[in-house]
C-alpha cells in the first residue's frame, strides 16, 4: 500500500472517531491529510477546519 493511500485511510479513520465523539458534526468529510514537523497526522475538512490527531494509550486525541 502506498504512503498516501495509507495516511488517507488513517485520515477517514480519525474523522469517523472524532465524528462519534461530536453531537453533532458540521466540518464535513477529510479534504486532505498531512503529517506535521512533529509526527502527527494533520486532517483537513472540507469547511477548512482542520485538528492535529495522535493515538495514545488512552485513545485518539485531537487539538
Amino acid at each position: 500500500m502506498s504512503k498516501m493511500k495509507e495516511l488517507r485511510e488513517q485520515a477517514e479513520e480519525y474523522w469517523h472517531e472524532h465524528m462519534a465523539a461530536c453531537e453533532n458534526w458540521t466540518h464535513g468529510a477529510v479534504e486532505k491529510a498531512w503529517i506535521d514537523d512533529a509526527g502527527n497526522i494533520c486532517v483537513q475538512y472540507e469547511d477548512g477546519s482542520w485538528w492535529h490527531y495522535k493515538k495514545t494509550s488512552e485513545g485518539l486525541q485531537w487539538w
